[in-house]
């Protein structure tokens, strides 16, 4: 497709408050950006790297060019994630020994939770309360050493706990008992293990972390000798884990992180005008669960009711609203938290929708949406991974837009 857009937002180049547009070259497009404090990616070399306040995270964890990540604000409850010779984490039938093996941040910080000889279970594990009805999900980092599965469990989450059985050598979960269990793929043979579930009226959990003889199987016989490796423990409030939250000696905030520009003049027009909007976001890995709408981006005006926005709803659709005639263009037709592209077309007055090379719906609109003079890029409460933005000042053709929008 050989049409130019107007404004062009590739995740690049950035500083400290600020990306920078590919297109307009002057910089009009730059967007600002805002996260009180510092935060972790996934870097270009695959490790987790700490990024300083306000910088922008230009994330690689699906390999190829980044995406922007911008996640909600989220603590982690762990006081000593990486210490796990703290009095906070208890082993039994086990010890650990620190800075064993290489974790995922390159550093030699990987602690190894080593088996005693006993008949029985060899585990770490962590108290602490919590807000009840509430949904929590804790994570770690493990490793294989001698021994393939895990199993992680968290009392009092799901009624009667929620507990998981993952494989560490294939990445594999092999068994959920409540609740729901997640595992990723990180470098170095680590895998990123986490379990979810809705706190129970106690008020209080233990999450434990046990090496498993076979699949499934926590109590066996110790060699004195083998284990796994452990690295970044991480409790959140929460239906599934966000970027890792390193602490040390206390729970620790990351705030959220967003992205805006007040003067985004290229759909500033008094009129009606045609213009088309896409949109191209990495997959995330992650489930929520919502009251309401969450808008992740909208094209707006600050003085009106002119507002597009794309939403994501409480059962993980997408959705496109039209908020000064209180229409959604699009409902429900593509799951949030896959990969996908997405183009907006407003041509006189009718709207068409393009996901993934399909029309997939239209809107004659009843009151014209105009003066759009700025632009917000928001995590929310659900976690967004923005590998392309574009705006371009005309209709472009269906032809074009099924191409653009294929993935």
């Amino acid at each position: 497709m050989s049409k130019t857009p107007s404004i062009a937002v590739i995740p690049s180049g950035y500083k400290a408050s600020k990306i920078y547009s590919v297109l307009p070259t002057n910089g009009d497009a730059d967007l600002d950006f805002t996260r009180n404090c510092v935060a972790t990616r996934v870097n270009q070399n695959g490790l987790l790297e700490e990024v300083g306040l306000n910088v922008p995270r230009l994330d690689y964890s699906d390999g190829g060019c980044p995406s922007l990540l911008l996640e909600p604000q989220r603590s982690n409850l762990i006081t000593y994630s990486e210490d796990f010779s703290n009095s906070v984490w208890t082993k039994v039938g086990s010890s650990e020994i620190l800075n064993n093996t290489t974790s995922p941040n390159g550093n030699l910080s990987g602690a190894k939770l080593k088996e005693d000889t006993t008949l029985g279970t060899h585990r770490v594990y962590y108290n602490l309360s919590f807000t009840v009805d509430a949904l929590y999900t804790f994570s770690i980092f493990i490793k294989k050493d001698t021994r393939r599965f895990v199993r992680i469990s968290a009392s009092n989450l799901s009624v009667f706990g929620v507990s998981a059985d993952f494989d560490i050598q294939n990445g594999l979960v092999t068994n959920t008992l409540n609740g729901s269990a997640k595992i990723e793929s990180y470098n170095d043979g680590w895998y990123r293990c986490s379990v979810t579930g809705l706190s129970s009226t106690v008020g209080g959990t233990v999450i434990s972390v046990f090496s498993c003889d076979v699949n499934g199987i926590t109590t066996y016989q110790g060699d004195g000798i083998g284990g796994v490796y452990i690295f970044g423990g991480q409790l959140e409030e929460g239906s599934y884990d966000t970027s890792y939250i390193p602490t040390n000696g206390a729970e620790v905030t990351r705030f959220n992180d967003e992205a805006s520009k007040d003067t985004f003049t290229s759909l500033n027009d008094s009129t009606a005008n045609d213009f088309t909007l896409f949109l191209e976001k990495s997959q995330t890995n992650d489930s929520v669960t919502l009251g309401s709408d969450n808008a992740m981006l909208l094209f707006e005006n600050s003085s009106s009711n002119n507002l597009l926005s794309i939403e994501r709803y409480r059962n993980n659709d997408l959705r496109v609203y039209n908020y000064i005639d209180g229409v959604y263009l699009l409902s429900g037709q593509i799951n949030y938290s896959s990969s996908w592209k997405l183009a907006i077309k407003r041509q006189g007055l009718i709207f068409s929708i393009f996901i993934d090379g399909n029309l997939i719906s239209t809107y004659t609109e009843i009151t014209p949406l105009k003066d759009i003079d700025s632009v917000l890029i928001r995590g929310a409460q659900g976690t967004l991974m923005l590998k392309d933005l574009r705006v371009y000042n005309e209709a472009l053709t269906d032809a074009e837009l099924i191409e653009l929008t294929t993935i």
